[in-house]
């Protein structure tokens, strides 16, 4: 369940499902559509409350996280992380500093995603003396489709789950409260916004009913306007951009024969003498090597195909615009210099054949589906600094 009406029901203790709640009440949905969007996932805010008398003997909570993005990279498994170790103070909530990411931006490819973070109990503080370490975070991931990426949070997962299964016997390994969900993105259950979770193992303090309002403000959540203190919770946020640019390639061998064709129009660009010859072999030259990126583009599972196909699109147009704009600057440079005047510039790429050669309509208004590309990539730009993923 994603939603919270009143036709819903909690039992008094454990947890919620997740409970959908929009950052502006108002605004248009805005769904995760596969094949369409990038989404990422963070913890925006989370709390523990020590209350009720299983927390007697307890000295240790261990929290942990584990994402399935059910993707091949992945091997279709959970990626546990440990995210804090924290004394327990009985009758106490207590905010936790948690890695504020669980997925990085990823294309939505996959049907649906499982998220969980388990608050397991030490009774016997045997991960004390590893609270540093746990805490610098040392067994976190941020799991994503980049090929370093995964396999460096399936090392960690690993790790991770030595840990525990090292320290922590296997009877008590066992997650006081789980707040976890299943989204389908296939039958879009994935939305923009916020999605809480809250727990409670206190039978004075049972969960809050189904006509609760929620609002999570100021990295806290309000219940029916007050602040939550008497639960745990998690506050999970989701964001959604329309693409990825071109920047957030991960070192991809494609984005350097990119850079090697554009580097191949800037160098004639800087020949201001170059013949009509010279410059028929380097467009051809660049033509060559956008094609090569195009197929290994296609490949990245980091991208989607109408991101592969704007970037590509976009490579062209920056080599157009080195070879065809700025040549005219290069001759009038050489002509302030005292040197010999060039030739009239008579020379222009064949851009049709280039398109077509790629697939792309080549009777495309090249200047135009660039420009709207452009103003996308602004606005996603601008979302994704605020966020932090750069």
């Amino acid at each position: 369940m994603f939603g919270h009406s009143a036709s819903s029901s909690y039992p008094r203790t454990g947890t919620t499902s997740p409970i959908f709640v929009s950052r502006e009440p108002s605004a248009v949905p805005q769904f995760v559509t596969v094949g369409q969007d990038y989404f990422l996932v963070q913890v925006y805010a989370a709390q523990v409350a020590f209350r009720g008398n299983i927390w007697d003997k307890v000295k240790r909570l261990v929290v942990t996280s584990q994402v399935n993005l059910n993707h091949r990279n992945l091997d279709n498994r959970g990626m546990r992380a440990i995210q804090r170790t924290r004394d327990v103070q009985k009758n106490h909530s207590q905010p936790l500093g948690l890695n504020p990411n669980l997925v990085g931006l990823v294309p939505a490819v996959m049907p649906n995603i499982s998220l969980s973070i388990d608050f397991i109990l030490d009774k016997e503080n045997r991960l004390a003396q590893l609270g540093s370490l746990i805490n610098s975070d040392s067994f976190l991931n941020v799991v994503s489709l980049a090929p370093g990426a995964s396999a460096v949070a399936k090392t960690v997962a690993q790790l991770a789950d030595k840990v525990i299964q090292t320290f922590i016997p296997a009877e008590e390994n066992k997650a006081l409260l789980s707040f976890g969900g299943d989204f389908n993105l296939a039958t879009r259950q994935l939305q923009e916004g916020y999605y809480v979770i809250i727990g409670s193992k206190d039978d004075q303090n049972p969960l809050p009913d189904s006509t609760a309002k929620l609002a999570v403000q100021d990295r806290g959540l309000l219940v029916n306007g007050q602040p939550a203190t008497q639960w745990s919770y998690i506050v999970l946020d989701v964001q959604r951009t329309d693409l990825r640019p071109r920047e957030l390639n991960d070192g991809a061998s494609w984005d350097i024969k990119l850079r090697e064709a554009e580097d191949e129009a800037q160098r004639v660009t800087l020949n201001p003498r170059a013949t009509n010859e010279e410059k028929t072999q380097a467009w051809n030259r660049c033509s060559k090597l956008i094609e090569e990126a195009q197929t290994l583009l296609r490949a990245d599972d980091n991208f989607l195909p109408k991101d592969a196909t704007n970037i590509t699109t976009a490579a062209i147009h920056n080599c157009q615009k080195l070879v065809v704009q700025d040549q005219s600057t290069a001759r009038g440079l050489e002509s302030s210099k005292g040197g010999e005047k060039a030739p009239a510039f008579s020379w222009s790429p064949d851009l049709p054949n280039t398109l077509k050669a790629l697939g792309l309509d080549p009777g495309m208004d090249l200047e135009a589906a660039m420009n709207e590309y452009a103003d996308q990539l602004i606005a996603t730009r601008r979302k994704l600094r605020a966020l932090g993923v750069s």
